[in-house]
């Protein structure tokens, strides 16, 4: 699948999206080496310390292909959706000005809503508020938050891991903060005029595509999945992405 728009004075940009092991990277490498530079649309390459599990390109890729958005924050430190778009758009007129493509790839689909679309127009919230939940999660377990927001904005706790800590929390201090649901601030419906896109969609067929995830975690596991998460759970002290206490973990 691929669209496009076309009008003068917007600046061009590539949207390559798809699932884990698609077949992206391998595309990329094909098309924009030398010619183009990448920006991570992946919501953990963001964090360092997780090259393996979250298949961030080598680095032999990156000398030939540059990527922007790997590597920029502790795994302890929060990266919204707001933040990928704020980034990218200060990315794209970087790119262009080297002469070069400027394609945002990856598998983190809300990324790709946004940019395409813009944010919705949330109101200021005293950062208090937050600081409030973040204790209260601490203290008492984010499942107790999940079930305030059901009650509060069920439409929103609906789309929502049980899991997703910053996400819980920016619904219920905008609630609170202002009386409103976060679901009554809607995405934009129209896209953003200030590029003109060319998105792409990779597809495979799901029996060809789970034999390639498998074929990847076989070889994650090879080269050290298992050591990079054992450092990974050195930060767990300091997280604020906690598993809801009684919650069950999926082995």
């Amino acid at each position: 699948m691929k669209s496009s728009t076309t009008t003068k004075n917007r600046s061009p940009v590539i949207l390559l999206f798809g699932p884990t092991a698609v077949g992206k990277t391998e595309l990329l490498s094909e098309l924009f080496e030398n010619k183009g530079e990448i920006i991570s649309a992946d919501s953990m390459q963001v964090y360092r310390g997780t090259d393996i599990g979250s298949a961030k390109p080598s680095p032999e890729l990156i000398k030939r292909l540059p990527h922007h958005l790997l590597d920029i924050l502790d795994i302890n430190e929060q990266f919204t959706t707001g933040d990928f778009v704020r980034m990218a758009d200060i990315a794209v007129p970087g790119i262009l000005s080297r002469n070069r493509v400027p394609v945002i790839s990856g598998g983190t689909a809300f990324y790709f809503k946004n940019f395409l679309y813009g944010l919705p127009p949330l109101p200021e919230v005293q950062p208090e508020w937050r600081n409030r939940l973040n204790r209260e999660a601490d203290k008492n377990g984010l499942i107790n938050l999940y079930h305030q927001l059901e009650k509060a904005d069920p439409e929103t706790a609906a789309r929502l891991p049980v899991t997703d800590r910053s996400r819980i929390i920016r619904a219920l201090e905008v609630y609170y903060g202002t009386g409103k649901r976060l679901s009554e601030f809607p995405l934009p419906n129209k896209i953003r005029e200030r590029y003109c896109y060319l998105v792409i969609g990779l597809f495979r067929e799901k029996e060809e595509l789970n034999q390639r995830i498998n074929e990847r975690v076989s070889q994650m596991f090879r080269r050290g999945l298992f050591n990079e998460i054992k450092n990974l759970l050195k930060w767990r002290h300091l997280l604020r992405f906690k598993y809801p206490e009684g919650m069950p973990i999926r082995q």
